[in-house]
């Protein structure tokens, strides 16, 4: 069985912290800025609360030249709030 894989990133954002909120706690928001250059996302699971989950499908545009993870073109992630 593979190893499970963990992830992080940061980013430095100027903006309100309310803008800041709104644009992770609203998923028609976060499905706008989240999908990497190149991909396109679809939100599967959004509990947005404390111990809440959230699954994202990610697609890549150009299948032919991008393998997913996951499968052929996609990455899926899953985590909690």
């Amino acid at each position: 069985m593979p190893k499970s894989r963990i992830d992080s990133a940061e980013k430095m954002i100027q903006a309100s912290p309310d803008t800041i909120y709104h644009a992770f706690i609203h998923p028609q928001s976060m499905i706008q800025w989240l999908p990497p250059t190149g991909m396109s996302g679809q939100i599967d699971l959004f509990e947005p609360y404390k111990n809440g989950r959230y699954q994202f499908t990610l697609t890549y545009e150009n299948s032919a030249t991008s393998l997913g993870k996951t499968s052929k073109n996609t990455d899926v992630s899953k985590g909690f709030f």
